[in-house]
């Protein structure tokens, strides 16, 4: 995963306001303060804006410049003192809260991190901070091994800022290193290049990824056809009939001839799909289950191999099969939004309600606001925390 998040730490220093802070003295040397901050004279700001607090007591600005002028030196007490101060002053200040939260980070204490990234989510409105602070926030999950939730952080900050290019080099990492999604990786690394300036540290880095994978992934197709026997005109044939036993209603037959087109193409996906839906309709579902992962090998990107596939785990009681098949399908396909009520069920199935709540939650924001199930779904998720 890429470093800490260091976007919060650049502030807008021009322009503060001083009137009834202090002395003429102490309100030139927060001036000086400022202006050495914004020269990245990081030592000069902290003497002058020390030199400053000893009258001016009531600035928040004031203390979270010389908090960010301690973090940038790295003096993490000093810095965390500071943040502290301007928190006593104005306990809404997400920009402090946000700073602690990257300290607790940068001392592993990632709970702490979690409860300020937590907190200060509630008092942002900017679409594109809320993009940075997600992307914070799934560092920490990752850190604190919760993949499932480092992932939905990523796709919250790319929902929130389609642009903002560590979210998804962040995603293309976590697929190609903790799911082991090698093409969903390629495909966000090569999203990540579409938006992110050359002159950025990741960039290169993700042209080799991108290469490295694309070789990869090219190497194990090759492996997987080898000595496979193709024969798309038998195969043909017995689709065909299985079609038309389908639509007879002889499902037992239609079964037979998919098998068979299968056998002569182990990539016949229509065969591989018709077979599931046959054994379905015999309201069979533990060979309907089976059935549909053999189709989603062969085309993992088709959304209704996928839902039926995860109902069907569901059913059985197999939420670990329909979790796994989740991340698959949300890897794939992340704008589908069933796929965040369906892996909101699944959690709730397994009592890991704190996940599940986080998914429902997310699942809402992509609820029409006038949908006739909204309320009753709210009233469901909101009751999880409790």
């Amino acid at each position: 995963m890429m470093g800490k998040i260091k976007e919060f730490f650049i502030i807008a220093v021009i322009g503060v306001l001083l009137a009834g802070c202090g002395s003429k003295s102490s309100q030139s040397m927060f001036k000086k303060g400022v202006a050495a901050f914004a020269k990245r004279d990081y030592s000069s700001a902290i003497e002058k804006l020390s030199a400053a607090s000893s009258e001016i007591t009531g600035s928040t600005d004031l203390y979270y410049t010389l908090g960010l002028a301690y973090l940038h030196l790295g003096d993490m007490d000093k810095a965390l003192a500071a943040f502290k101060k301007t928190l006593d002053l104005d306990a809404s200040h997400y920009e402090s809260i946000i700073c602690l939260g990257q300290i607790a980070y940068h001392k592993t204490d990632l709970a702490t991190s979690r409860a300020c990234y937590q907190a200060a989510l509630k008092l942002i409105d900017d679409d594109h901070k809320k993009a940075v602070l997600y992307t914070s926030m799934a560092l920490v999950e990752s850190g604190l091994k919760n993949e499932g939730l480092a992932r939905l952080y990523l796709i919250r900050a790319v929902s929130c800022d389609r642009g903002y290019a560590p979210a998804l080099y962040n995603l293309g990492t976590l697929y190609r290193d903790k799911f082991g999604f090698k093409e969903e990786a390629l495909d966000y690394f090569k999203k990540y290049l579409k938006v992110a300036a050359k002159k950025e540290p990741h960039y290169a880095k993700a042209e080799n990824h991108i290469e490295r994978l694309t070789q990869n992934i090219a190497r194990l197709e090759s492996s997987r056809q080898a000595g496979m026997t193709r024969d798309a005109v038998t195969a043909s044939e017995h689709l065909g009939n299985g079609v038309v036993f389908q639509s007879e209603k002889k499902y037992r037959e239609a079964i037979k001839s998919y098998n068979a087109a299968l056998k002569a193409d182990p990539l016949a996906f229509s065969a591989a799909y018709g077979k599931a839906m046959a054994y379905q309709r015999l309201n069979s579902p533990r060979e309907a289950f089976p059935a549909f992962q053999e189709a989603l090998e062969i085309n993992p990107d088709h959304q209704d191999s996928y839902s039926r596939a995860i109902t069907l785990a569901m059913e059985l009681r197999r939420y670990s099969d329909a979790g796994q098949l989740l991340d698959r399908a949300i890897a794939r396909n992340a704008a589908y939004s069933s796929y965040y009520d369906l892996m909101t069920r699944v959690l709730y199935s397994q009592n890991r309600y704190a996940e599940a709540q986080k998914y429902g939650e997310y699942y809402l924001t992509l609820l029409e606001p006038n949908d006739k199930d909204r309320a009753a779904y709210e009233r469901w998720v909101n009751s999880l925390s409790q």
